[in-house]
């Protein structure tokens, strides 16, 4: 009787330490897999604090490059200092109070030194008709802003015979070519009936009329 019992007890132990590997070997399928991470790995360490727990990687973005814009500085203004007054420096008019009107301004090489001389036409303010012009070079090799006069006044020898009101410039040759209308013995300065065109080469220390030809003008109403 004692050695039934004794088996019946031995053969319950044996089924439970059975039951208890079985139990311990088992693994359950839907269970989400173990990770184990060592701790030099990263796996499982915030990126961003080296500490535990898991982290979405985060990305610095470079600053963006700022353009520059370089603007050119502004060119500088015109003074009267910059720039002779020809209306100053042009012969006054004979009569008081009556102002200087500048026709034309040309720029070029008349005196053969390689340096642009200038030349003006000017005419005065007149009241009735026109008032007659007159022509003056002024030297390139000189005070720009105060330029020196080169010899007398152009066509102030034709003002009696032609009465003449330039109407264009031009430098051929070292020349001084003039285009103008003016009067005849028959004219009057209401009503100029010439066509006038003037020639001026540099000699000495002034210039000469070396060519002078004319026709008819327009015809007024």
């Amino acid at each position: 009787m004692d050695v039934t019992r004794g088996s019946v007890l031995l053969a319950a132990v044996a089924v439970l330490a059975t039951a208890g590997c079985a139990q311990a070997g088992s693994t359950n399928d839907n269970a989400a897999p173990r990770t184990t991470a060592s701790a030099d790995s990263g796996i499982g360490r915030n990126p961003a604090t080296g500490g535990a727990g898991a982290a979405a990687p985060t990305t610095t973005k470079p600053a963006p490059v700022k353009k520059t814009t370089t603007t050119a500085p502004p060119p500088p203004k015109e003074t009267e200092e910059a720039r002779p007054a020809w209306a100053r420096l042009v012969e006054a008019c004979p009569n008081k109070g009556q102002k200087v009107e500048i026709q034309q301004v040309l720029e070029g090489d008349v005196t053969g030194d390689g340096r642009a001389d200038t030349i003006v036409a000017r005419t005065c303010e007149a009241s009735t008709s026109y008032w007659p012009s007159t022509i003056e070079v002024f030297d390139g090799a000189s005070d720009p802003v105060r330029p020196k006069r080169i010899g007398q006044p152009l066509l102030t020898e034709r003002h009696k015979e032609d009465e003449p009101v330039v109407t264009g410039l031009s430098i051929n040759a070292g020349m001084i070519g003039v285009k103008a209308y003016g009067t005849s013995p028959k004219g009057t300065r209401a009503c100029p009936d010439l066509k006038l065109f003037y020639r001026y080469e540099h000699q000495g220390d002034g210039f000469k009329l070396v060519w002078r030809d004319w026709g008819p003008g327009e015809k007024c109403e």
